[in-house]
């Protein structure tokens, strides 16, 4: 038992402390793109934006067109009635 607990301990720590690493670089990133080439900077997040912008031209119609299927299907009677 106390075998399985250090286990998942040192698997959890060490999950953590990677995570935490993988933030600082992209924080250190950042940080150097918005020190060397501010420019750079406001382009990469143009980029994610107009990728943002085409996800959601895409996805939002087909949501909405499941939303709508799905309100206009007919009612099971005998689930109204119970």
């Amino acid at each position: 038992m106390g075998f399985a607990v250090g286990v998942v301990f040192t698997s959890v720590v060490a999950g953590t402390v990677s995570l935490l690493g993988e933030l600082l670089t992209v924080l250190a990133i950042v940080v150097a793109l918005l020190v060397v080439t501010p420019w750079a900077t406001l382009a990469l997040l143009g980029y994610f934006v107009v990728i943002v912008r085409l996800y959601l031209r895409w996805s939002v119609p087909k949501v909405r067109a499941a939303g709508q299927a799905v309100a206009t299907q007919p009612r099971d009677p005998v689930l109204i009635s119970v």
